[in-house]
């Protein structure tokens, strides 16, 4: 990982922290039901994040439900508007779900503005001035770049399925899943990836056959090396699916 592209990586430790928070409430959660099974609305309100019962209730994500009042000595409920832990349950999935799946867009979103408008370009400029071994070293580096968020995308989403095993969340729709898959297929460009590909090596070969140019050249080794790692770029993408 180059330093100074640190902050155009999907970061994969504050979504992982994101998602911690979600086991965090939904422990929380457990404590605050009651034995009828209800939660108290205040409660749930301040675990959902809301700033009020009105910012969840328009959505319909939950109904209030009856609940056993208990009175003090004044006559004032102690148990005030209680909500089912189903409907409880149920909300915070869907906004775990919201929440998660809006992070990760962003993130992919950043990486793809990245590699699309940085470091293709600087490819392309390095091959226009014939500049063949800065090319190819710049094109593995984007390829590790690429690879790199790659893994971490998926581990996300291994990490959000697991989340959801462990509290019945609910998890990431089959048809949202190929959308996001593809949107990471289209955002690395495999085709433009290729094509420089075949463009390096090309002019190394030429390169290496002007020997009065005076020029160092790459070894077939390097153009070798080179092909192997865009052939694993390709292999890493086709497990994504």
């Amino acid at each position: 990982i180059r330093p100074e592209w640190s902050e155009h990586y999907i970061n994969y430790g504050l979504l992982k922290d994101h998602l911690r928070s979600f086991y965090s409430r939904r422990v929380q959660l457990r404590h605050a039901i009651s034995p009828d099974g209800s939660v108290a609305v205040d409660d749930f309100v301040e675990l959902s994040g809301a700033e009020d019962v009105d910012d969840l209730m328009p959505q319909r994500f939950f109904q209030c439900v009856d609940a056993v009042k208990c009175y003090d000595g004044c006559g004032d409920s102690l148990l005030g508007e209680r909500i089912d832990i189903e409907k409880a349950r149920y909300t915070l999935s869907t906004l775990e779900r919201e929440e998660f799946s809006s992070l990760i867009e962003q993130h992919i979103k950043s990486v793809g503005v990245f590699y699309r408008n940085a470091l293709l370009p600087h490819i392309q400029q390095r091959i226009e001035c014939q500049d063949y071994e800065e090319a190819s070293q710049a094109l593995l580096e984007t390829m590790a770049f690429a690879c790199t968020n790659i893994v971490t995308f998926r581990q996300l989403l291994i990490r959000y399925d697991a989340f959801c095993i462990t509290f019945e969340g609910l998890p990431l729709s089959a048809a949202y899943l190929q959308k996001i898959v593809m949107d990471v297929h289209d955002m690395f460009e495999l085709e433009r990836a290729d094509e420089f590909e075949k463009q390096i090596t090309i002019g190394l070969q030429i390169q290496e056959d002007e020997l009065e140019t005076g020029r160092r050249k790459m070894s077939p080794r390097g153009r070798n090396i080179l092909a192997e790692q865009v052939q694993k770029f390709h292999a890493l993408l086709d497990i994504t699916d």
